[in-house]
């Protein structure tokens, strides 16, 4: 619940619209401190030398990240990395490589996190400023990424897009074929 809280307080807006992140809003000047990196996960500035993103998408042995950001692309050396303990522990538990999301390997609820420290800064990359505030259900939210759009529209892998919605319970993604 914490990461989807984390990553939708990232950018909140006072008017909102229901749209789908699939196939979501082209996001144009928007979003600058959110890119991709070599795996072509979505990763996002949140200090003059740190970033987050997804812990499914690192393995944590990595020396330098190639990002790819509106302003900037570029290689820069990685100082440390670290993934969130719920991730580890429930990897750990099912003997998963690393690489899965959700299904049997995350018990649901947990965090799907990492924090990158970089060596050096990146000043063409603005700093997204997160509220790190617990999130109440309903709170107005914009989620942003990268790939989403890679079935539905051709050529889509790697598009930047962003949807404006409101944040919902974990709980409620738990159905049948979920």
């Amino acid at each position: 619940m914490k990461l989807l809280a984390l990553l939708s307080a990232l950018i909140s807006f006072s008017t909102f619209s229901s749209v789908n992140l699939i196939n979501g809003i082209p996001v144009g000047d928007k979003f600058k401190g959110v890119g991709t990196f070599d795996v072509g996960c979505t990763i996002t500035k949140v200090g003059t030398k740190q970033f987050i993103t997804a812990a499914h998408c690192v393995s944590g042995r990595e020396k330098s990240l190639s990002l790819n950001f509106q302003d900037f692309r570029g290689k820069v050396k990685v100082r440390s990395a670290h993934l969130h303990a719920s991730w580890l522990k429930d990897c750990k538990i099912n003997r998963c490589t690393g690489k899965e999301v959700g299904g049997p390997y995350m018990t649901p609820g947990r965090s799907d996190v990492a924090f990158y420290n970089v060596v050096e800064e990146t000043p063409a990359i603005p700093v997204i400023n997160v509220n790190f505030n617990e999130l109440s259900m309903d709170t107005e939210v914009a989620m942003v990424g990268a790939g989403c759009t890679r079935r539905v529209e051709p050529q889509g892998n790697g598009k930047m897009r962003y949807a404006l919605t409101r944040l919902i319970s974990w709980e409620a993604l738990i159905h049948e074929h979920s």
